[in-house]
């Protein structure tokens, strides 16, 4: 299926002009940009294959409710109904209320936005969704293999910030690991801002034939991350077994009881019996976390010493994962990247 592309026009960029925000008669061409925008969002949920996703769009008149002003205009892929009643379940009190008007109030989103000035594309964290980027900030210091692999999806344009828009100010998520980018949602927590990582053009480039082609490329990679980094029971429950694994800061670790002796063989996870000398592995957490290297030896005792390139680590079994043949290259590798306009 080709994929549907997303075209501006100047039409589109000029119902949103500053002395245009208050107008009603610009409720028809901002009426046609929204829903030009939920279709094309809408084939980028169906490209994900991912029914636990859900499409919405911004206002297109003045109302009370954005303040009888209409700055822009914006589609939204976020979780559904059935994975919103989940969070309800899981969390109580402290899970977003359901707004029937804009179901993704509360919620991580990939959004696609279009200002009098600029069109971005981005997967927002925070803000209103503060439980998904607590969440995205934990998950991204444990970096799962899904992770991982989403990570290394996002075009070589892709831009990390911790505010309410992308700006120059932002880092390319080319050069940071996941563990970086943890690092931005605890200042953008402290800070209460978002997290936003995406694209974004200025009109004069996005009004240009085919400038954003590569969009639909760029938001599927998006979606894929804000399937994994985003609040779960499944993910939960992984983020709080690793946490639970570290040492306390507080003191040291509790000897365990004599009655309760530990044995001299622990029994090694499932993934041990795939992991051998000369084993091909990422790594998931520790200082080489996201970095591949291959097996020399295993000590015996749940650990395992790994070439990552010139450096030799020990690195613990359950924080490897083993590389299939077809992905034998480095994690992040910029000319492994889809790039996109922006």
């Amino acid at each position: 299926m080709t994929p549907l592309k997303l075209e501006l026009s100047e039409a589109d960029f000029d119902a949103y002009a500053p002395e245009r925000t208050r107008a009603t008669t610009m409720t028809a061409p901002r009426g046609a940009l929204k829903r030009k925008l939920e279709a094309w969002m809408r084939e980028i949920r169906t490209r994900l294959e991912e029914e636990s996703f859900e499409v919405s769009a911004s206002d297109e008149h003045p109302s009370a409710r954005n303040g009888h002003r209409v700055e822009m205009q914006s589609a939204y892929l976020f979780r559904a109904k059935d994975a919103r009643a989940a969070m309800e379940h899981a969390l109580g009190a402290r899970a977003p209320a359901d707004d029937a008007d804009h179901p993704e109030a509360g919620h991580a989103r990939v959004e696609v936005r279009v200002d009098a000035s600029s069109a971005s594309l981005f997967l927002w964290l925070g803000g209103d969704a503060q439980i998904d980027l607590e969440h995205a900030h934990a998950i991204l210091a444990h970096p799962t293999e899904d992770v991982l692999v989403a990570w290394e999806g996002l075009p070589e344009t892709t831009v990390v910030d911790a505010r309410a828009s992308l700006s120059s100010r932002g880092r390319h998520a080319i050069d940071l690991m996941p563990r970086d980018a943890s690092a931005m949602a605890k200042q953008a927590i402290e800070s209460e801002v978002p997290l936003v990582i995406g694209v974004r053009v200025a009109r004069a480039e996005a009004t240009e034939p085919h400038a954003l082609d590569a969009w639909s490329d760029a938001a599927v990679a998006l979606g894929k991350l804000l399937a994994v980094v985003q609040w779960s029971p499944q993910s939960a429950e992984y983020v709080a077994a690793r946490t639970s694994e570290r040492p306390s800061r507080r003191g040291k670790r509790h000897a365990p009881p004599k009655s309760a002796p530990v044995l001299e063989e622990r029994p090694q996870p499932a993934m041990k019996a795939t992991i051998d000398r000369g084993s091909h592995v990422r790594a998931l957490a520790g200082p080489f976390a996201g970095q591949a290297g291959v097996v020399q030896e295993l000590d015996g005792k749940g650990g395992a010493r790994v070439l990552f390139g010139l450096l030799a680590a020990r690195v613990e079994l359950r924080d490897l994962v083993v590389k299939g043949k077809e992905r034998g290259r480095p994690l992040l590798a910029s000319s492994h990247r889809k790039p996109t306009s922006g």
